[in-house]
């Protein structure tokens, strides 16, 4: 063999060893940042958002007929709940005449209808909801329009009776308003043209913001 050919080959070697000594190099740093990510990530518990409450009831199904004087009626309400309960249920509540009470102190006239929602998570989507106004007999005039007011909340405000129900936070609170019209008789005349509902003119919200009412 040359001196030439003995000389490429110490140069081959040479790289082989350049290269293994890189391998190596590289399976050791490797090996290193494995073992900083070793263990289980840490997470948090998703923190309570407001309930966010769309209605699902349409104004058209509103429009009924006044029942006999001895008869009974249940009106549904269907609403759709968008929330981060953090293990809390979400309170839904019928208000009648929301922001208009004639009870001092009271910013509704009374309350006809409540669910609780079970706990759940944004990750849930939208949850349907139904709470439902019970009520017995007529009223003797042609039609009656009455305001109600879902409010969804995860707590009410404690110390004001049990009759009371205002969210123990005004900013943990949604609300949603429909006007049921009941009329002695169903035909053109009996339309939301009747409902010019009163406002009061310094109404009191539960010192929460309400938005426009669903006609």
């Amino acid at each position: 063999m040359s001196l030439l050919e003995r000389r490429g080959l110490l140069q081959v070697g040479h790289i082989l060893d350049v290269a293994r000594s890189s391998l190596s190099l590289g399976i050791i740093m490797f090996g290193g940042s494995a073992c900083i990510v070793l263990g289980d990530p840490q997470y948090r518990d998703p923190e309570q958002t407001a309930p966010r409450v769309t209605p699902l009831t349409r104004p058209e199904e509103l429009i009924l007929a006044t029942p006999e004087p001895d008869g009974n009626w249940i009106v549904p309400f269907r609403v759709a709940v968008e929330s981060e309960d953090a293990g809390e249920s979400v309170q839904l509540i019928l208000l009648r005449n929301f922001g208009g009470g004639s009870i001092p102190g009271f910013p509704y006239e009374d309350t006809v209808g409540n669910v609780s929602l079970d706990p759940g998570s944004l990750r849930d989507g939208k949850r349907v909801a139904t709470v439902a106004w019970f009520d017995t007999g007529g009223t003797g005039f042609d039609y009656d329009c009455a305001r109600i007011t879902l409010l969804a909340t995860h707590a009410f405000r404690e110390g004001d009776g049990p009759d009371f129900h205002c969210p123990a936070d005004p900013d943990d609170a949604d609300t949603v308003t429909w006007v049921v019209l009941r009329c002695r008789s169903l035909d053109e005349a009996c339309s939301y043209d009747l409902c010019a509902a009163a406002i009061p003119d310094e109404p009191n919200y539960c010192d929460i913001p309400v938005e426009g009412e669903e006609t």
